[in-house]
């Protein structure tokens, strides 16, 4: 069953993405209709099977391929959301198919960690982290996009893919909104963790969180390097990716080493 439910929702979200792509290639928004719904179906489903695969009478199993089918879902969901109110239909090129890859991993390979129960502290820590990671995510995917559209526009090739999204400027005001919003759920589930996880170096939490705060630092700087001297364009991009990828190295990378190689599930 849970098998099938990943099928259709891979299928919902390739479809989707392939409608989006032809878009951007040929530079005319088409049915934006189609790809919201097919998108959200796609998003129901992951959904569902999250639902069936993450809460055991054991526990909630969120091992390092449950957590990334979780943060593709929301990426997805994200992506959709964003799309409603804003011309930046486009990013689900990028959003869809990072949800159906992790989507698919969690389903085919398996978690070496043991479902157990969390306090409404950790679990506050934990659905913030989620939903930090997604949002960031949908940034970094939204920096891609505006690095090569402004690229483009110094090439001069103001054609297909630059007809879809809205102007420079407007990206980088959605950018920033994401990082800020982002940089706000990280902020709070550091927090959370700081106050009701115990024992940092008997749950091998250390070097993750130290990543965590170096990652957290990061946007910290962006977004007053942006508000006091305008950082903006490339600069923008670059710290956006590599606040980014530090979170990712801090908590799958993190996971992937405790669960996978030292198997310390």
């Amino acid at each position: 069953m849970t098998l099938l439910i990943v099928f259709l929702a891979s299928a919902l979200y390739l479809v989707a993405t392939a409608h989006i792509a032809r878009q951007v290639r040929s530079g005319h928004p088409g049915n934006r209709a189609f790809f919201l719904y097919a998108g959200f179906a796609a998003v129901v489903l992951h959904g569902t099977h999250a639902g069936l695969t993450l809460f055991t009478p054991d526990g909630i199993e969120l091992g390092l391929f449950s957590a990334g089918s979780l943060v593709g879902l929301l990426v997805a969901l994200i992506a959709i959301i964003t799309s409603l109110f804003r011309p930046v239909a486009a990013v689900s090129v990028g959003a869809y198919p990072i949800a159906c890859v992790l989507l698919v991993l969690s389903a085919l390979l398996h978690d070496r960690y043991a479902p157990r129960h969390f306090s409404t502290g950790v679990g506050a820590h934990i659905v913030l982290s989620l939903l930090a990671y997604a949002v960031l995510a949908m940034a970094t995917v939204h920096a891609v996009l505006l690095a090569i559209q402004n690229r483009r526009f110094r090439e001069h090739r103001v054609a297909g893919m630059l007809r879809t999204l809205p102007p420079i400027q407007t990206m980088e005001a959605i950018l920033f909104e994401q990082v800020a919003i982002g940089f706000v759920l990280l902020t709070l589930a550091l927090l959370a963790g700081l106050l009701y996880v115990d024992d940092f170096f008997a749950q091998h939490l250390v070097h993750k969180t130290v990543l965590s705060i170096a990652g957290w630092a990061a946007l910290g700087a962006l977004l007053v390097g942006h508000r006091v001297a305008g950082w903006r364009g490339r600069t923008a991009v670059r710290w956006t990716v590599a606040a980014f990828v530090l979170l990712v190295v801090a908590f799958f990378g993190s996971k992937f080493v405790l669960e996978l190689v030292l198997q310390r599930g």
